[in-house]
């Protein structure tokens, strides 16, 4: 999908296709199945837990991280789930 995007060089706020909008909801249907993975670390998981997501693209690479964000009596506590990053070719 990053690549396809990169490929049309659109802007951040550019209204999207009709075939980039199918491909993100093919993908977004797909999440579910995550639902059966079992992470084997501790995450604090309360009411006001939110996950935000970095995505960052350039032509050559990409790099996404997901961090977890809750709010306890004790304060604010954030913790990084998962980074990656991987070399993108255009093809």
């Amino acid at each position: 999908m990053l690549q396809n995007r990169g490929k049309l060089k659109l802007l951040w706020d550019s209204p999207l296709s009709y075939d980039v909008v199918k491909s993100f909801l093919k993908w977004w249907n797909e999440v579910d199945r995550l639902a059966g993975i079992e992470i084997l670390r501790y995450f604090e998981i309360n009411v006001t837990t939110q996950m935000h997501t970095f995505v960052v693209e350039c032509k050559v690479a990409y790099a996404t991280s997901v961090f977890l964000r809750s709010v306890t009596s004790h304060g604010v506590k954030i913790v990084l789930v998962r980074a990656k990053s991987r070399d993108a070719p255009l093809t």
